[in-house]
């Protein structure tokens, strides 16, 4: 019928971490390496395994065999949905909108790039939006600060340098000062984060209610010499609750510093960073990309429905994501509207069902694809689901299971 368990792949970056996505999936990590990412979805580079009867086979290759029967008027899977496991901290990064994407990769291909290079920034050519939405307290840095509130916290730290780069901020451009921190020459930059470094310390000791000088701290040690730990001076750190979430529009520098989330975003793997990595930085084309305005983030809180599926209120064309609670052995009924989704349960069990097949069980790790020959399905049990859709998916509350 038309959901399907998946297989999904996991990414082992440095910055994972080594229990949290295994424990999850109730699956042993005998080698100790870090578990970063998890992703759900059809992307090129690491798509998902779908099962259909006893056939484990790629999500992406099944889609392209019969779009129609399994992402329907879609055409393609527009999202991809990851579970995250951050015990260190991110890059710098932000994401391109359509426009550059496009342009970007189309460069890239000219140039002859390999897809797979660590210096291509635009591996696909799609516009990359983004949300991410707390499991646990989840730290970002997000959002510039407002000019006046830069040259405080740098003014704090009394480096006269430091002060000079932050002037260049304006709320016309509250990159300004950021940027030129990036931009300075290798001696000069390195020589300055190790002041920041010191500084910093003092800074957090005597204003520990002030995160932006912890984080500067934490981010000094870890990549010594990197001006780019002074990041937290220019945007905000906020740790999102559990079940809090933001949107990151295209342009959004950011970073992601702590903590286990669900990610979800356009299918896109294209990404500009701008430090605290050890992959290629181009701080050029991040001041191309990034947006200037001043914008404090937007902390998102789902929004009950009268049906008892909570969403978090994101206009995106490419997704929505929800949260289905189920309490008690409630049942919810689930319309698709023939187009994807995917569920994947964080907690307690569920089984899934559809008219003429058999009850799909779901346990905490546990994912489906419903694909476009679905015209929906119930939910029954106590657990906790997140749903990734296309815009616009209408569950309806049905009565409670015998």
């Amino acid at each position: 019928m038309g959901a399907h368990r998946l297989r999904n792949p996991v990414q082992h970056y440095d910055w994972g971490s080594p229990s949290v996505i295994p424990e999850l999936l109730g699956l042993p990590n005998p080698d100790g390496r870090p578990w970063a990412e998890l992703w759900l979805g059809a992307h090129e580079r690491a798509p998902s395994e779908v099962r259909v009867g006893s056939d484990w086979r790629s999500l992406a290759e099944r889609i392209d065999a019969d779009p129609q029967a399994w992402v329907g008027a879609a055409s393609v899977l527009p999202f991809l949905l990851k579970l995250l496991a951050v015990e260190r901290p991110l890059s710098l990064q932000v994401h391109p909108d359509a426009t550059r994407a496009a342009a970007g990769f189309a460069r890239e291909e000219a140039a002859g790039l390999d897809r797979a290079a660590p210096e291509r920034h635009y591996r696909d050519p799609n516009g990359k939006h983004e949300m991410v939405c707390a499991l646990s307290p989840f730290w970002v840095l997000c959002g510039l600060r407002e000019p006046e509130h830069q040259r405080a916290l740098c003014a704090e730290l009394a480096l006269g340098e430091l002060d000079a780069l932050a002037a260049a901020a304006t709320h016309r451009d509250a990159l300004a000062g950021l940027a030129g921190v990036l931009s300075l020459p290798a001696p000069r930059g390195r020589t300055l984060a190790e002041k920041v470094a010191t500084a910093t310390r003092e800074a957090a000791a005597r204003r520990p209610e002030e995160p932006a000088f912890a984080w500067a701290r934490e981010l000094a040690a870890r990549h010594p010499g990197d001006p780019a730990a002074l990041a937290p001076l220019f945007l905000e750190a906020r740790v999102l609750a559990p079940g809090e979430a933001l949107y990151l529009p295209p342009g959004e520098l950011h970073g992601y510093l702590a903590g286990s989330a669900i990610e979800l975003m356009s299918s896109s793997d294209n990404v500009v960073r701008g430090g605290l990595t050890s992959k290629p930085v181009d701080v050029a084309e991040l001041r191309a990309v990034a947006s200037r305005a001043p914008r404090p983030p937007e902390i998102l809180r789902a929004e009950a429905g009268s049906d008892a599926v909570d969403r978090w209120p994101v206009r995106c064309d490419a997704f929505a994501l929800s949260r289905l609670a189920l309490r008690g052995g409630d049942a919810l009924e689930i319309r698709t509207r023939r187009l994807p989704e995917i569920l994947l349960c964080t907690s307690g069990e569920a089984r899934l069902e559809e008219p003429g097949a058999a009850p799909l069980p779901l346990a905490r790790g546990d994912a489906v694809f419903v694909d476009a020959r679905s015209e929906g399905y119930r939910v029954v049990g106590e657990a906790l689901l997140h749903r990734a859709s296309v815009p616009d998916a209408a569950p309806a509350r049905s009565p409670a299971s015998p």
